[in-house]
């Protein structure tokens, strides 16, 4: 009896043991990745208006599932939208005035992340003018980093307001609209995107 007792004790540790190894192979998969480890800014969505009074602000996520507000006004941050290529200490600069306000999953993160080696800027279209006036632009980004380089690229997903852009990519445009799930920029006129002008 105590024999039966000693193998179903080890049969039940050995089985939790296999469980727990497979649950933390499929749980960890990030930790394994060393580029996406490097990467610290993975999506930015901000907002710029400079009709009135000078606002500039916006919302990234880092590669921890950190959600931070950063606010540029008084930063001289003036980088153009077409503007593409920041070395990782421009970066942290355009953050420096940050407060976190959030998370998400980092499963759901690194998800997201693995998609982004196939987006390029070449898919984006020309800026279209939506006769909205005065509204600023809401550009939603996501990065892809060279660690040889220390160079983020960063990849336009859509951008909306005064003017309108997307990024005609079907991955692109189903990261964009998680995106804007997560983080809510809501400007002045409401967040609500104008629609090109045929």
């Amino acid at each position: 009896m105590t024999q039966i007792k000693t193998k179903t004790y080890i049969l039940v540790l050995t089985g939790l043991l296999l469980f727990g190894l497979w649950g933390c192979k499929t749980t960890s998969e990030f930790w394994n990745d060393p580029n996406f480890l490097k990467q610290k800014i993975i999506f930015d969505v901000e907002y710029q208006n400079y009709a009135w009074v000078d606002t500039h602000y916006g919302q990234y996520i880092d590669n921890e599932g950190n959600i931070y507000q950063y606010n540029l006004i008084g930063q001289n941050w003036r980088y153009p939208l077409d503007h593409y290529y920041f070395t990782e200490q421009e970066l942290l600069r355009k953050f420096n005035d940050k407060q976190r306000i959030g998370s998400i999953d980092v499963e759901t993160l690194y998800e997201k992340y693995k998609q982004l080696e196939s987006l390029s800027n070449s898919d984006l279209t020309e800026w279209q003018d939506t006769g909205c006036r005065d509204f600023g632009v809401v550009v939603s980004s996501a990065y892809k980093f060279d660690p040889q380089s220390s160079i983020y690229e960063r990849i336009i997903l859509l951008g909306c307001g005064d003017s309108f852009q997307m990024n005609s990519s079907a991955i692109a445009q189903s990261i964009a609209q998680w995106l804007s799930q997560k983080i809510e920029i809501n400007p002045a006129y409401g967040g609500i995107c104008c629609a090109p002008i045929n």
